[in-house]
């Protein structure tokens, strides 16, 4: 009885799945990778940050609130400026207001500098 020797390469066929099966893992994992490598940083560094239009009114609340916290005003008038964003595009500028106010109530007056990143995200919500 013989028996046909061992062939040391798999058939052509098979070669061929094979390299066809890793490319498209490969370009799956890659694409994965870029994506998820822009999301982060789109969200870290802000590209592109685009926001929904504020209206009228609720722009003016924030600017006349933006101003009274520069004065020392009584961080109370958020009230107003809730009644007044009440459109569907306002939420993320009256959430961006009171993340302001509430990082004002807990600063010292010293570290005033350090509101800049809360003021920079009403402005970027007024399109400032």
């Amino acid at each position: 009885m013989r028996v046909a020797p061992k062939t040391e390469k798999p058939p052509l066929a098979a070669r061929r799945g094979r390299r066809i099966s890793l490319a498209i893992l490969t370009v799956v994992a890659s694409v994965f990778i870029v994506l998820s490598t822009w999301q982060l940083a789109r969200q870290v560094f802000g590209y592109e940050a685009t926001y929904p239009a504020v209206s009228e009114t609720c722009a003016q609340a924030l600017v006349a609130f933006e101003q009274e916290l520069d004065h020392g005003a009584a961080p109370a008038k958020l009230d107003g400026v809730e009644h007044q964003c009440s459109a569907p595009g306002d939420y993320e500028a009256f959430v961006a207001a009171t993340r302001l106010r509430d990082a004002a109530l807990s600063q010292r007056d010293d570290d005033i500098a350090n509101l800049a990143r809360f003021r920079r995200a009403v402005d970027m919500r007024l399109g400032r």
